[in-house]
């Protein structure tokens, strides 16, 4: 059965609705707001929260407690996979294609993606998934236009039998300006190039929310595209063979909320035990001489310069000191074990983490097999946003481009430098050592060159020398 536009857009619509909920939990862990760690039972905190219809738990101590006993572990979990992936350029693999190349990191350059990736790599590893959208020719940038998609907004339906044919793709959000939702679907046509069918639907009152939902949506004419499939490109982390993904801190988020309830039951304790108590032993009257009750509390002043009068026979008792080790090691091991689960070196987690130099070596390269695994996994969708700009372009790429990446395990410079002129005595070219082991982005190799045509041009001509 064919499927027509509607169609489309209500099963994507509905399928991007039953994702929210995951996406929005992800996200809390990622933006400092997870889920708060539960506590004991407080009666008469809860006795006053029931009669009191306006109380606000802002203020309430242990709400505090339990807000401020949550560590962000999950973005820098994160972080630290960022901060190994960086595109330096493109490459066609071969010598002779140095314009193509450029173009390529022209193309990128004028769509600002050196900013773009890693908000998108970001997304990609807080909520399991992103997406680029390549668009036509901005006059603007003198380029087609790539944007970087929210998975929340935007959601694609691949061929069971190739999962890198699209077979639709949608993107909606809410236009609170004009207040009305926008939608746009994304087709391939039998008879040609893609086809993009833009809806809108006006917005009740009462309602802020996006409604994932297929009615009151009016559509458009369809519009061809500049690409024959659909420019909608998925970027999916760690996916498994039925398309399934997982973010980078998803499978421990157990080992997140304990890890917090371990730091909260320490600042409980801290709070209620970490100020020694003082008691006196001894027979005290209820009142004096004159009949008045005796003020204790103000007789017992714990100013550091009140002075007691005490009976002879009164005994003074001091509790001892709390001892916070065992829950602080108990804290250490968790994050121990969260480290190792999910490669992230423990001096990112834990500073100061001590352990010997050997250890820290063995961390360090968890991160860059990890980091290696999400660049070979997001270079192929990259090439595919390139082909797609190329073809936007009215041009057409050389079919082996090849993102070039800065490596993750991020040697060095005289490391760098030792190994290019090694590689430069073996008689590799020179473009290609700048690029695979000095790490050099386009623009810089370009410069390069730049500069060395310059300096050839500039050369004294020698007269050649006379005949013997």
């Amino acid at each position: 059965m064919d499927m027509t536009p509607g169609m489309w857009l209500s099963r994507l619509i509905t399928e991007l609705g039953t994702r929210q909920e995951r996406y929005q939990l992800l996200d809390r862990y990622h933006r400092s707001d997870a889920p708060m760690p539960p506590g004991p039972t407080n009666r008469k905190r809860q006795r006053t929260q029931d009669n009191f219809a306006n109380y606000d738990n802002k203020f309430d101590p242990f709400e505090t407690l339990r807000r401020i006993s949550r560590v962000n572990w999950a973005d820098m979990i994160v972080e630290a996979l960022i901060e190994r992936m960086k595109v330096l350029g493109f490459t066609s693999g071969s010598e002779g294609n140095e314009q193509e190349d450029a173009r390529a990191w022209a193309y990128w350059q004028a769509n600002d993606l050196d900013t773009a990736l890693p908000q998108l790599l970001r997304t990609k590893g807080a909520l399991s998934e992103a997406y680029m959208i390549v668009g036509p020719v901005d006059e603007r940038i003198n380029a087609p236009r790539i944007t970087c998609e929210d998975p929340r907004q935007t959601i694609t339906e691949h061929d069971p039998v190739d999962r890198r044919r699209v077979l639709a793709a949608l993107k909606v959000y809410g236009d609170e300006v004009a207040g009305v939702d926008r939608a746009y679907l994304y087709l391939p046509n039998p008879d040609g190039p893609a086809l993009l069918y833009r809806a809108t639907r006006e917005r009740a009152a009462d309602t802020k929310a996006m409604l994932y939902t297929a009615d009151r949506w009016e559509f458009e004419p369809a519009e061809e595209l500049p690409t024959v499939d659909v420019p909608v490109v998925w970027f999916p982390n760690r996916a498994d063979l039925f398309g399934r993904t997982m973010g980078e801190f998803e499978h421990v988020l157990d080992d997140l909320n304990r890890i917090a309830m371990l730091v909260l039951h320490r600042m409980q304790i801290t709070m209620l035990q970490a100020f020694r108590q003082r008691a006196a032993i001894g027979k005290f009257p209820e009142k004096d001489g004159a009949g008045n009750v005796i003020d204790y509390d103000a007789l017992f002043s714990g100013d550091p310069a009140a002075f007691w009068l005490l009976d002879s026979g009164t005994q003074m008792w001091e509790s001892s000191g709390l001892d916070l080790s065992p829950i602080l090691e108990a804290v250490k091991a968790d994050v121990r074990e969260l480290a190792g689960r999910t490669r992230t070196p423990l001096y990112y987690l834990y500073p100061d983490s001590g352990g010997s130099a050997e250890g820290a070596v063995t961390q360090r390269e968890g991160l860059i097999f990890r980091a290696a695994a999400r660049i070979t996994e997001t270079e192929g969708p990259l090439e595919r946003v390139m082909a797609l700009t190329f073809e936007a372009a009215g041009e057409t790429p050389s079919a082996d481009m090849e993102t070039v990446w800065l490596r993750p395990d991020l040697a060095t410079l005289s490391e760098r430098y030792d190994a290019a002129s090694k590689a430069l005595a073996a008689g590799l070219p020179h473009r290609t050592v700048w690029r695979e082991i000095l790490q050099y982005s386009q623009q810089e190799i370009e410069r390069i060159e730049a500069g060395r045509a310059a300096m050839a041009a500039s050369a004294p001509v020698l007269p050649a020398p006379a005949a013997a």
